[in-house]
C-alpha cells in the first residue's frame, strides 16, 4: 500500500500500534525509532524531505521487532498532516494467516478512516488449528467451526466484524 501511494507521489508514514518486524530498505527506505513525540515529529519531517515513505516506531524490542506508537501519537501525527497517508498495522497475528481479534484489538487510533482486514490465502482450505490460526478457539466461537474443521470462505468472511468482548 505504501509503495503504491508513493508511486502516485504521496508521502506515507507506516507504523504500528502493536509490534512489527523491522522493514528492510526495499520495504521502507527510512526507519525512525523515537519515543519522544517532539523529536519524532522533527525526525519525520526530516525523513519525509529525503524519502516519500518513512516507517516510525518508538523503540526496538529485544526480540528485534519495532514497538509501535501509541494511538494518541498517531492521532497527533495525522493532525499535523506530515504525510498524505498513514498506514498503521494494528493487529498482529503472530505471522499466521488467520486471526480472531481479542477484546482489546485492533489497537486503532481515533483518526482511523479505513480498516482493511487481511487474511492469508493459505488459511483457506487449511484446518482450524494453531498451525494455521492465531486464537483458533476464538475463531471456533465466532464462526461455529470446530477445531480441525476446514477453514471455509464463509468462516473467513464472518471474522472481520466480529469479536469476543468478554469471556
Amino acid at each position: 500500500l505504501a509503495a503504491e501511494a508513493t508511486a502516485w507521489g504521496h508521502r506515507v508514514i507506516t507504523t504500528t500500534t502493536t509490534r512489527i518486524l523491522r522493514p528492510g530498505p526495499d520495504e521502507s527506505p527510512c526507519v525512525i525509532l523515537e519515543s519522544d513525540e517532539q523529536l519524532l515529529v522533527a525526525a519525520l519531517r526530516d525523513g519525509l524531505r529525503a524519502h516519500r515513505h518513512v516507517t516510525a516506531a518508538r523503540a526496538l524490542h529485544p526480540d528485534g521487532k519495532l514497538l509501535g506508537l501509541l494511538p494518541e501519537v498517531v492521532d497527533g501525527l495525522a493532525g499535523l498532516r506530515l504525510a498524505e497517508l498513514i498506514v498503521n498495522e494494528a493487529d498482529g497475528a503472530a505471522r499466521l494467516p488467520l486471526k480472531a481479534p481479542g477484546p482489546f484489538e485492533p489497537v486503532m487510533p481515533s483518526c482511523t478512516r479505513m480498516v482493511v482486514a487481511v487474511v492469508g490465502m493459505d488459511a483457506l482450505g487449511a484446518t482450524l488449528d494453531p498451525r494455521h490460526a492465531f486464537r483458533p478457539e476464538l475463531i471456533s466461537r465466532l464462526t461455529g467451526l470446530a477445531p480441525g474443521d476446514v477453514i471455509t470462505e464463509e468462516a473467513i468472511a464472518a471474522l472481520p466484524g466480529r469479536r469476543i468482548t468478554a469471556d
